[in-house]
């Protein structure tokens, strides 16, 4: 074998080595990447919990509200049909 091809085919190993290399580089800081959102959206979601609650009680106390109006009427109607 020639030194000249022996060479070659290292510095051809070489350059896809450092391709592979590039490459699981770039897939690991995608990976980092996404880690990184999905944690952001973790805490955006666990900040947002009080502010939902806070809303939910509002509308059941306004659900509540129109059921006892919507009750009151069903007993005043209820009364009339007794006469």
């Amino acid at each position: 074998m020639p030194v000249g091809a022996g060479r070659d085919s290292i510095a051809d190993q070489d350059k896809d080595l450092e391709k592979r290399r590039k490459k699981l580089q770039k897939e690991i800081n995608e990976g980092e990447n996404k880690i990184k959102q999905a944690i952001s959206e973790i805490d955006k979601a666990k900040r947002a919990i009080p502010v939902n609650e806070q809303e939910q009680t509002v509308i059941r106390a306004k659900i509540d509200e129109q059921i006892a109006v919507a009750q009151s009427f069903v007993d005043k109607l209820n009364a009339v049909k007794l006469y």
